[in-house]
């Protein structure tokens, strides 16, 4: 720590893998982020509980195909997605 901030050493940074997945995949998860930002504004405005429950599924739906997406890009092995989900990561 310096006076107030933090400092942060960028070697630790560096050695976290990033992935860039194809132009192809990141539209298809921007899409799915758009929708779910969308579906969150139509929560709010649904009127009666089956609107609302739908929206909650369908939301669900567009966040679990990111996250398999994900798993995907990076090829995380079953036990691997164990461990993710286990952890709440």
């Amino acid at each position: 720590m310096q006076g107030k901030h933090f400092q942060v050493d960028k070697e630790p940074l560096l050695a976290i893998p990033i992935c860039v997945p194809p132009e192809a995949t990141q539209r298809e998860v921007a899409e799915l982020v758009k929708r779910i930002i969308e579906g969150g504004t139509h929560l709010l405005k649904a009127r009666t509980s089956a609107e609302q429950e739908q929206l909650h599924r369908l939301i669900d739906q567009w966040d679990a195909t990111i996250q398999q997406k994900i798993e995907s890009i990076y090829g995380l092995t079953d036990d691997e997605i164990v461990t993710v989900s286990v952890a709440g990561i």
